[in-house]
């Protein structure tokens, strides 16, 4: 993060200004321009300028399952940098989103995997289709003939999606039950998934 500046009160030390800086492109600008408000007036009296410092960098981590706090403040001790004035200090803390939170998170993603095995304006297509092509197969209707080779086809490509969306389901499964034994162990949301675009000829 780019070092930027804040202009706080002296009492409350709550934050009053944000200086535009971007004009400042040498750092002889900009220490030119710390010495012109701190010793020249270029604040009120009431007013401190202080200039941000982040020891640390965000937390790289999945938010779906983590919570990353950010915590900006002052700060009295010196700028690592500008050592003739303070710092506005930015710290980040994690921790676990509950379980509940963590199983949501697992499902949008089993969802998110199982859209990719069959457009949605032709899921109840093939549903009631595959169904009915079931039906003839066990006989359901007598005065119907055998099984021709397009519902054949139909029943084949039908499978073939359930198999995927039956092992997204698994995967969810899997990943609810990690999380049961361990609540604040992290399932790879991005692992396990099955994901095949749909490529049937209906």
């Amino acid at each position: 993060m780019n070092t930027f500046f804040v202009i706080v009160n002296k009492t409350t030390k709550k934050p009053e200004l944000f200086p535009d800086t971007s004009g400042l492109v040498t750092e002889s600008q900009i220490l030119q321009w710390i010495d012109d408000m701190v010793n020249n007036n270029g604040m009120g009296s009431d007013q401190e300028l202080v200039a941000s410092n982040e020891p640390y960098a965000r937390p790289q981590v999945d938010e779906r399952l983590m919570k990353v706090d950010e915590t900006k403040d002052y700060s009295s001790d010196n700028h690592p940098i500008y050592s003739n004035i303070k710092q506005w200090l930015i710290t980040y803390k994690t921790s676990h989103r509950d379980v509940t939170e963590k199983k949501i998170a697992i499902d949008d993603a089993e969802y998110a995997a199982s859209e990719t095995t069959i457009p949605t304006n032709k899921r109840l297509k093939y549903t009631i289709l595959a169904l009915d092509s079931i039906l003839k197969h066990i006989g359901y209707d007598r005065s119907t003939s055998p099984l021709n080779e397009k519902n054949k086809n139909i029943i084949k490509e039908f499978k073939q999606i359930a198999d995927k969306v039956r092992a997204n389901d698994t995967a969810r499964e899997s990943k609810h039950a990690q999380l049961n034994v361990d609540p604040n162990s992290n399932p790879d949301l991005n692992a396990d998934w099955t994901i095949d675009n749909y490529s049937g000829t209906l």
